[in-house]
C-alpha cells in the first residue's frame, strides 16, 4: 500500500517511502530508500540506515552490480554500519565497536534480462556462503515470495499465541517476540502483573506434547500458542485442539 514512484530511470526515489510488507499472518514495515550515493538528504539517510532491523542491499543486474556492493559497503562504513552475515559474521571491515552491526540481505534485481545469469551465479558465488542472495525481478514478480520469507528469517523474530481459558487461540493476531524469547515473555505481552501471579503455561506446538505443562523460562518456538495460568483448578478437564 505504499505509493512509491516507478520509472525506467535511475534516481526515481528522492525520499524514503514507507510501506508495509505481508507475510503470511503479519506486516512487516519497510522502507524504500533512495540510492545511497544520491547527495540530498544523506545526513538522515545514515540516521535510518542505523535504525533499521535488517538492510537490503538493492543491486541492478542490468548495470555492474559488483561496483554497486562494493560501493554500497564502502558508503555503509563511512555511515559507520558493519553488514553481518548468516552467523553475526562481518562481511566487511573490522570489529571496532563504535561501529553498529546489521544484518543484510542481497538481492539481484532484474533478472529476467537477457545475459543477466551469468552476473547473479557470480554474485552467488562471491556472497552466497555469507550473506543470502535472492534473485529478484520486480517488474515480473520472480522471486518475490522468497525474499518475503528471508525477510522474516532475518528478523530473528517469531509468532507465538495466547488462549484465553474457555476460548480458540486467535491466529490472526499473534504475539512476535524475539527468538529465545521465554514463556515469562509471552506473559508480559499479556501484562506484567499478570507475569508476577503466573505459575506455568501449557502450550501446544512441535517441541513438547499438546497440552505440556511448561515453566516460566520455556523457551518458545515459532508456532507455539500458551494457555498461561495463574493456578491450575482442574488440570484434568483443560484442553485445546491441536493445531
Amino acid at each position: 500500500n505504499a505509493s512509491t514512484e516507478v520509472a525506467d530511470y535511475s534516481f526515481t526515489t528522492r525520499k524514503p517511502i514507507p510501506g508495509m510488507m505481508p507475510f503470511e499472518n503479519i506486516q512487516i514495515q519497510l522502507v524504500d530508500a533512495p540510492p545511497i550515493d544520491f547527495d540530498i538528504g544523506e545526513a538522515w539517510l545514515s540516521t535510518m540506515v542505523r535504525s533499521a532491523d535488517v538492510l537490503i542491499i538493492m543491486l541492478g543486474l542490468d548495470g555492474d552490480p559488483f561496483a554497486q556492493m562494493e560501493g554500497i559497503l564502502s558508503k555503509l562504513e563511512e555511515m559507520r554500519v558493519k553488514p553481518i552475515g548468516f552467523e553475526g559474521e562481518i562481511i566487511h571491515g573490522g570489529e571496532e565497536d563504535v561501529f553498529e552491526r546489521r544484518r543484510v540481505l542481497i538481492v539481484a534485481n532484474k533478472v529476467d534480462l537477457e545475459g543477466t545469469q551469468k552476473k547473479d551465479d557470480i554474485l552467488r558465488e562471491r556472497f552466497g556462503s555469507s550473506i543470502p542472495v535472492f534473485s529478484l525481478s520486480a517488474q515480473e514478480g520472480i522471486g518475490l515470495e522468497e525474499l518475503k520469507r528471508g525477510i522474516f528469517e532475518a528478523l530473528d523474530i517469531m509468532r507465538v499465541y495466547t488462549k484465553p481459558p474457555g476460548k480458540k487461540p486467535d491466529f490472526n493476531e499473534p504475539v512476535i517476540l524475539m527468538k529465545g524469547s521465554t514463556v515469562e515473555d509471552a506473559g508480559y505481552s499479556v501484562h506484567k502483573d499478570f507475569v508476577k501471579k503466573m505459575k506455568y503455561a501449557r502450550i501446544w506446538g512441535s517441541e513438547k506434547y499438546q497440552g505440556q505443562m511448561v515453566k516460566k523460562d520455556y523457551v518458545l518456538h515459532d508456532g507455539d500458542f500458551l494457555l498461561l495460568r495463574k493456578k491450575d483448578r482442574n488440570p484434568a478437564t483443560t484442553h485445546l485442539p491441536q493445531r
